[in-house]
């Protein structure tokens, strides 16, 4: 993650743990000990519903700055997403 106002970097190594395509990512932060888990859902129209959870997270993950910097990366993912052709 990179902060677009001043620059600063934070680093995160994840290990994939179970990928099904289309439908789910999970990976584990050996770092943290969090396990995310993200599920695709196919909502018609050319739009899909992604649930994410996540196990064991520190308390800091619950603040409102790192909801808004986890908002932030998939509004990027979107951006990439539409860059490619795709749809929101």
């Amino acid at each position: 993650m990179v902060n677009d106002s001043d620059g600063s970097e934070y680093p995160t190594r994840a290990v994939f743990v179970e990928i099904v395509e289309p439908e789910r990512i999970v990976w584990t932060e050996p770092g943290s000990g969090v396990t995310t888990t993200s599920t695709f859902r196919d909502v018609g129209g050319m739009r899909t519903e992604l649930k994410i959870r996540q196990a064991n997270a520190p308390e800091g993950y619950h603040s409102a700055e790192a909801r808004a910097g986890f908002a932030t990366s998939l509004d990027r993912f979107a951006a990439y997403l539409e860059k490619l052709g795709g749809s929101r």
